[in-house]
């Protein structure tokens, strides 16, 4: 799914990206979690672009298999599963709120699922636009 990987601490992705990434680091921290602890890295995906990777669980807790089982990419338009289904950013959730959803989950140690009706799962939905405006 993804071209290059890289542990930049500078982000070099789009803006709502790196809200969703800020809140969710800044949100984790006040459940005394270090969201480094859930592997994110900077990614460059063909169709998508630049997003920011991460895993729903601890490696160290729960291996490298369901580390990578849970991995999510926070891109510019929203949320993506390996499976291509996504929670999309818009004016009426916004990156930040759908980063609250996440600080929950992973402060419990339970994933947020994908989503899993049939237009999540479209391929090329995101060529027909989307996103905050």
């Amino acid at each position: 799914m993804t071209n290059k990987k890289s542990k930049a601490k500078t982000p070099d992705v789009g803006p709502f990206a790196e809200r969703f990434a800020k809140f969710l680091e800044i949100g984790l921290h006040c459940f005394e979690e270090n969201f480094e602890d859930f592997n994110p890295c900077h990614v460059l995906e063909e169709k998508n672009g630049k997003g920011v990777m991460f895993s729903q669980f601890k490696e160290k807790d729960y291996g490298r298999e369901t580390s990578e089982e849970y991995t999510v990419i926070a891109f510019e338009h929203g949320i993506v599963w390996p499976s291509g289904a996504s929670i999309c950013f818009s004016n009426e959730q916004p990156p930040e709120q759908v980063a609250l959803l996440f600080i929950a989950a992973l402060s419990r140690e339970r994933p947020v699922n994908k989503p899993t009706c049939e237009n999540c799962e479209t391929k090329g939905m995101f060529s027909k636009g989307g996103g905050l405006r």
